[in-house]
């Protein structure tokens, strides 16, 4: 379940919060590639200039858009995820070494 909630809410700060380049051209010039990107913008501000949307969907987004509180989604996404690291590691069974026998004992069932 926590693993579900991390998933939510990072999906809220990338949506909303995190720029990304887009790749607009890639040229080859014989070994060297060209990439050329387009300015950096978050999936909501792509959403929201895209000329086919309707405005329900904006206003939705940008309502959604003024209750979030970058630092303490930020928080609460590492919260979950230090509680999940715990979880994991006290789930998790003791090592045990593999126990190897002598080499007299291994040279007797060898013959």
């Amino acid at each position: 379940m926590k693993l579900n909630e991390i998933w939510e809410l990072d999906a809220v700060f990338t949506n909303y919060l995190m720029p990304q380049q887009k790749l607009v051209s890639k040229e080859r010039a014989g070994a060297k590639v060209i990439k050329k990107h387009d300015t950096a913008q978050t999936p909501h501000q792509r959403a929201i200039a895209h000329p086919d949307i309707h405005k329900r969907p904006v206003i939705t987004m940008n309502a959604a858009f003024k209750h979030i509180k970058p630092l303490a989604l930020s928080r609460q996404i590492n919260a979950l995820t230090a509680q999940l690291e715990t979880l994991t590691t006290a789930k998790q069974a003791p090592r045990t070494k593999p126990t190897l026998s002598s080499p007299a004992h291994a040279m007797s069932h060898t013959s």
